[in-house]
């Protein structure tokens, strides 16, 4: 492994603990949005690590990645109340980072369908293409 890539691993990040995230996790719950800043910035490296990790094996684009560590922070505060405490955070974390993962991978091809069944609409359709 080269050095390069371990200064951007999360390793490299002072890590919350678990508890600290559950407690993150529960300010949230008790205070709503106003708590949400320090949730979001002990989990965007994680979220960030994730997805990076998608973009690397080419299964999302690199200019994406923002979008879907937004994507995935909304999805944990809207799922704050669902959280068991029983449960590692970080895996509860994961989960929804990757549910949020397949949606985006379902848009992206419903729009790629569309762009296809387009293309071919209009290349049998000749005065359509001209029309675009």
């Amino acid at each position: 492994m080269t050095d390069s890539y371990r200064s951007n691993c999360v390793l490299g990040v002072d890590r919350p603990s678990n508890e600290q995230l559950g407690m993150l996790v529960a300010e949230v719950v008790a205070r709503g949005e106003e708590a949400a800043d320090p949730l979001y910035v002990a989990v965007s490296p994680l979220l960030s690590a994730y997805y990076e990790g998608q973009v690397q094996a080419g299964r999302a684009l690199d200019e994406h990645l923002d979008e879907l560590v937004q994507s995935a922070f909304v999805a944990i505060c809207w799922n704050c109340t669902s959280y068991d405490p029983v449960r590692p955070v970080r895996a509860w974390l994961v989960d929804i980072a990757r549910s949020q993962f397949v949606e985006y991978l379902r848009n992206r091809r419903g729009r790629a369908k569309v762009r296809l069944v387009a293309e071919a609409s209009s290349a049998r359709r000749p005065e359509i293409a001209r029309a675009n």
